[in-house]
């Protein structure tokens, strides 16, 4: 996990490479439907916002990963944590989706 946050994080990569980087973690985004069965949420959390910070926008792909959110925060039984931050990148990078 550690690597591709990294490789998120990079200047170099991202956003040229967003698009890419968003269907080669398509797989990973899958564990997100079933958060209970996993442990690694707020790593797949920190790429998330790190994509969005990146790219200024959320794409259609992490508006969908956005609507399991509810399931997280019933694993966490109400603990936010990384998933208040990364609501807030939503919020800010996604505002016209809200309005």
């Amino acid at each position: 996990m550690m690597i591709v946050r990294v490789c998120v994080d990079n200047n170099a990569y991202m956003p040229l490479m967003q698009e890419q980087f968003e269907e080669a973690l398509k797989t990973l985004f899958v564990y997100v439907n079933e958060p209970q069965k996993i442990t690694f949420e707020d790593d797949i959390l920190l790429i998330i916002k790190g994509l969005i910070r990146k790219k200024k926008g959320v794409s259609p792909l992490l508006w969908e990963i956005f609507d399991v959110f509810p399931k997280l925060l019933t694993k966490s039984k109400g603990q936010l944590g990384d998933l208040l931050d990364c609501i807030n990148t939503f919020m800010v990078h996604g505002k016209e989706a809200f309005s």
